[in-house]
């Protein structure tokens, strides 16, 4: 389980695109409460499938926001209906998920956005395992698909013992994608 703070992952995760009309109408349409039907990681190949994640929420929220003058949507996991109700209904919240995804703009009939770690610190001052991944979202009818492919990027060092995700994301670039993340939900109740 991860606690997390709304906001700060909602920066972490930014992109950098602007406000934009299509996507905040698009997003809005996604928002809701969704019942997780499965949950799977795929560590072996960045294909749908794999193994299912355990100890993990079976609902989540779709809710859009505009910070510093961007539109994301934002998916959390939630443990109940009521949890979801309760957790969406708050500007920012800080709490338990097991899950979250941010996306900020469209391709095609699409949301998309990507999410970047700087990787871990060593004790020898090299960042280890940065992460970029690739997040797509899609709804057909009420049921609402999301794949997330990662790329697992090359040690690179660190700056003063800290390690970025500027440079996290440099070092991951020209990696092949690893692993898939498949989420599949289907709509419970609007927002």
């Amino acid at each position: 389980m991860k606690h997390l703070s709304l906001l700060a992952l909602s920066l972490f995760t930014a992109s950098a695109c602007a406000t934009d009309g299509e996507f905040a109408d698009r997003a809005a349409e996604v928002e809701g409460i969704y019942q997780v039907k499965s949950h799977l990681l795929n560590d072996q190949g960045c294909t749908p499938g794999g193994t299912p994640f355990s100890d993990q929420h079976g609902f989540a929220f779709a809710k859009h926001s505009t910070i510093l003058g961007r539109d994301y949507l934002h998916i959390y996991s939630c443990a109940s209906l009521e949890d979801c109700r309760q957790k969406a209904a708050l500007t920012q919240f800080e709490g338990n998920i097991s899950f979250a995804f941010t996306l900020s703009s469209t391709d095609g009939a699409a949301l998309t956005g990507f999410e970047v770690t700087t990787g871990f610190t060593s004790s020898t001052g090299v960042c280890t395992m940065p992460e970029l991944s690739d997040v797509v979202l899609t709804i057909e009818g009420d049921a609402l698909s999301i794949e997330k492919s990662t790329r697992i990027g090359h040690d690179y060092p660190a700056d003063s013992g800290v390690c970025s995700t500027d440079k996290g994301r440099a070092a991951s670039e020209g990696a092949s994608c690893s692993q898939m993340e498949t989420l599949k939900a289907t709509l419970v109740e609007a927002l």
